[in-house]
């Protein structure tokens, strides 16, 4: 017997429903693709919440030491990027690279955004909230391009240099969220 998601509108097999027993059926209403978008749409507008609450989180002993391995394993996995950090560094250092502001939102305290390691000199600078931001929506637009939830829609294009992403996902954060 199939089941019809309560936001989306389509009709699908019970599998993609999560697990919820306090309900009739025994699965949820909503399907697992638009429970997971809301969940991403939440998390981008309760930001500051979620930030504050990690912030504290990250202060404790076993969270450092937990970084700390992250940090090494990712250096050895991926050596093509802390070459190409190590790159843009040693160019801001001597003068080669200026510094700039955040491409979103103007803030001084910038990162380096690297849309392809093999050109280390070719960045985008943001601030860590819009350089998290960034990626969050560059794999919501991955996502969409498979199938957009009715109440999200996303270019076909993903965000490129000092780009501006989607105005009506912009219009859609700044509006009242039902959940």
């Amino acid at each position: 017997m199939e089941k019809k998601c309560t936001l989306c509108g389509d009709v699908k097999p019970p599998e993609s429903f999560y697990k919820a027993p306090g309900c009739s059926d025994g699965r949820a209403s909503q399907c697992i693709v638009c429970v997971r978008q809301r969940a991403r749409i939440r998390h981008i507008v309760k930001s500051d919440q979620i930030r504050a609450y990690d912030r504290e989180r990250s202060k404790l002993p076993h969270r450092r030491l937990l970084r700390a391995r992250a940090v090494e394993k990712a250096k050895k996995d991926f050596p093509e990027r802390q070459k190409a950090r190590n790159t843009v560094s040693n160019a801001v250092r001597d003068g080669r690279l200026r510094k700039m502001d955040c491409a979103f939102c103007g803030s001084s305290n910038t990162v380096a955004h690297h849309h392809d390691y093999d050109l280390p000199l070719d960045v985008t600078w943001l601030c860590s909230p819009c350089h998290a931001r960034f990626h969050a929506l560059e794999e919501m637009g991955r996502q969409a391009k498979n199938k957009p939830a009715p109440f999200l829609h996303i270019a076909d294009t993903p965000v490129t240099h000092g780009g501006s992403y989607n105005a009506d996902l912009d219009d859609y954060l700044n509006s009242e969220i039902p959940f």
